[in-house]
């Protein structure tokens, strides 16, 4: 049984017996402070266990929640969080017999605090209060003024001294709603939709999506002999890995053994520079080996019409020849940045080419972390990410083939990567979780 169902249950018992003995100032043979006592019967009155009231630690109105517990080797008051408040526990009261017992607080979150529990006093050490405040005979009341993160509940937890009950555990809380600030809003936010209003359009040169933030590239020659053909980049409303995801809009970049691809860039002048950039994607859903599956930033220059490309580059990227992708183990994805060309290979828990998940980085001056489905798993350092160019940077997406050392190929025949979306959220320090 929880100690707030104790509460409930032996509230009202409680109150008729205080009453039968309040004139001689005791409950079960032991005193309370006369304080204690007023503070104590509105509390028991409300046959709640908790209370609103004006307490002396603060000026608003109070929470207060307590426990009877005269058996149990430990008694336990929890103030459950509120979304978006923050509890201040002001002042815990009690009473025990001549020896005393022994208390905590933490802060955590689900039943008794038992997630990701902490102590309130972590930068104040608990044995510092234990002699004038935390180990306690008798009756007291302690002002406490410690604070919890927004949401999280607090745990005051009680210890029976050896011998003898504990008879009273009172907590009195306040909480204030935190102003939150608004979530951060994606600059591009582009959903793959075709932009003709079709099930499907196949790229053409120029062919810009529906909002004009990128375009279908092509067509020109790149690193390795590879030929970047419009017609390789289709939208489709619906998906086309096979894996039936359910979003809508998505776009396959494919690659071919004639070593042909299909590339994305986005189309805006200044580009985009610190903050952070993600992508939804399933990687050669045909598992078809030998290419490069690709997101990644590129130094803008130029103009619209006549792109230049500088050294500052940052990527993300899948080797199609590795052993994980014609099996249904967990693969690998490949951070590099550039001009140092520093590679680094982060093992996934998920083979990616099974199911759409999230790549990302987050670009803060000197620093680049690299976070798949939201979570930070390899951060970067030094001259590379030091500073953004004052043009910014392209947003970009390609498949392509070919080389020996980086992926292989060519592949036996056609395979794609298939994007839900790309975002980005200019300036932010840290990974949005919206």
């Amino acid at each position: 049984m929880s100690s707030l169902e104790i509460s409930r249950r032996s509230l009202s018992s409680a109150a008729s017996h205080r009453e039968r003995q309040g004139q001689r100032g005791r409950i079960d043979g032991r005193h309370l402070l006369k304080d204690c006592l007023g503070v104590m019967t509105l509390l028991l009155a409300s046959g709640s266990g908790a209370h609103a009231l004006t307490d002396p630690c603060a000026s608003t109105a109070q929470q207060q929640n307590s426990v009877l517990n005269i058996t149990s080797p430990t008694a336990q008051v929890v103030v459950p969080g509120v979304a978006g408040s923050i509890t201040h526990i002001c002042q815990i009261q009690w009473a025990t017999g001549s020896n005393p017992a022994t208390f905590s607080l933490n802060e955590g979150t689900g039943a008794a605090c038992a997630t990701a529990t902490k102590s309130l006093h972590a930068s104040t050490s608990l044995a510092a209060y234990s002699s004038a405040t935390w180990n306690q005979a008798g009756v007291g009341a302690a002002t406490v003024a410690q604070t919890a993160v927004a949401g999280d509940d607090i745990c005051v937890t009680a210890t029976r001294p050896a011998a003898g009950p504990l008879v009273l555990l009172a907590v009195t809380a306040q909480q204030q709603v935190v102003s939150q600030p608004p979530a951060p809003t994606p600059k591009v936010n582009e959903v793959f939709n075709p932009p003709n209003g079709t099930a499907s359009q196949t790229g053409t040169t120029g062919l810009t999506t529906p909002d004009g933030l990128f375009k279908v590239d092509g067509t020109w020659t790149g690193t390795g002999g590879n030929t970047i053909v419009p017609s390789l980049a289709v939208f489709t409303r619906a998906d086309p890995s096979g894996v039936n995801d359910p979003a809508a809009g998505f776009l396959s970049l494919a690659t071919t053994p004639s070593k042909q691809a299909g590339e994305i860039i986005s189309n805006a002048l200044p580009g985009y520079g610190y903050g952070y950039y993600e992508v939804r994607m399933i990687v050669d859903p045909q598992k078809v080996s030998g290419g490069v599956a690709s997101f990644f930033w590129m130094q803008a220059g130029g103009t619209l019409n006549a792109r230049t490309y500088g050294p500052q580059e940052f990527d993300i990227e899948f080797l199609l020849n590795e052993s994980w992708l014609t099996s249904s183990n967990a693969g690998l994805v490949h951070f590099t940045t550039h001009p140092s060309n520093a590679t680094y290979a982060q093992k996934l828990n998920f083979n990616p080419a099974l199911g759409y998940h999230r790549y990302g980085f987050l670009w803060v001056p000197g620093s680049l972390s690299f976070t798949v489905d939201g979570v930070t798993v390899h951060t970067v350092t030094g001259s590379d990410v030091a500073s953004a160019p004052a043009n910014g940077g392209w947003i970009m997406a390609n498949v392509w083939t070919g080389a020996a050392t980086w992926g292989g190929g060519p592949p036996s025949k056609t395979f794609t990567a298939d994007y839900n979306w790309i975002k980005f959220w200019p300036g932010v320090t840290s990974v949005p979780t919206n």
